[in-house]
């Protein structure tokens, strides 16, 4: 009989130190579980697909160049000098790595985005990243004017910088070739290109007036 209550006095121990739990709880576990897996999985795929090489553009492929990285929230600053619409632009520009010829079956001259200013000493300038392009060099006369997803014309033979346009000039200038054309072969491009400038070129070259800013 006393051997008896023992073995029920240990038994009772034991469940009250290892309770049982509820099937119902178990289940929660497992699903966490699940979850927590589920979860780590998609931000490998996450992290994979971010780190993907994408390159874009109006010509076929030149280069490999890292992935730029993802659009950065769009500052005070930048909302100055770059409209909504802009913007929507540019970021389209930076996630899809792209650059541009700078005209129709002219691939010697290309269009990129600016990823950072020209601060790191190269031989001739200095280097700024690019969409497209990875690492160009910018001579000094440029390197000054180089900012943050501005417009890089660049000699895509030798990588360096031409020339330095803001967005709306880029557009401008897309639209209307022949302007800049033009000044590239007389050697007249100006190092620096704005709205303003880019009128006063194509007025120039054929008297087209570029549209309105908006």
């Amino acid at each position: 009989m006393g051997g008896r209550r023992q073995g029920i006095y240990h038994q009772a121990h034991f469940l009250e130190s290892h309770p049982v739990q509820p099937r119902g709880r178990i289940i929660i576990q497992l699903q966490r579980g699940l979850l927590r897996s589920l979860l780590s999985n998609i931000k490998l795929f996450m992290y994979i697909n971010a780190n993907s090489q994408l390159i874009g553009g109006s010509g076929s492929r030149l280069y490999s160049a890292p992935t730029p990285p993802s659009p950065v929230r769009r500052g005070p600053g930048l909302r100055r000098r770059v409209g909504e619409g802009d913007w929507m632009d540019i970021e389209g520009a930076i996630g899809g790595n792209k650059y541009w010829n700078v005209a129709e079956g002219r691939r010697d001259y290309v269009y990129a985005l600016a990823l950072s200013r020209a601060r790191i000493p190269a031989p001739g300038g200095r280097y700024v990243r690019a969409t497209g392009l990875g690492r160009v060099i910018a001579p000094e006369p440029a390197a000054r004017f180089c900012r943050k997803y501005r417009v890089l014309l660049v000699d895509s033979g030798s990588l360096t910088v031409v020339s330095v346009l803001t967005w709306r000039a880029f557009r401008e200038a897309m639209a209307n070739p022949d302007g800049i054309l033009s000044a590239l072969e007389s050697g007249s491009l100006p190092r620096y290109i704005n709205y303003r400038v880019i009128s006063g070129i194509m007025s120039r070259d054929s008297g087209i007036q570029p549209q309105s800013p908006h």
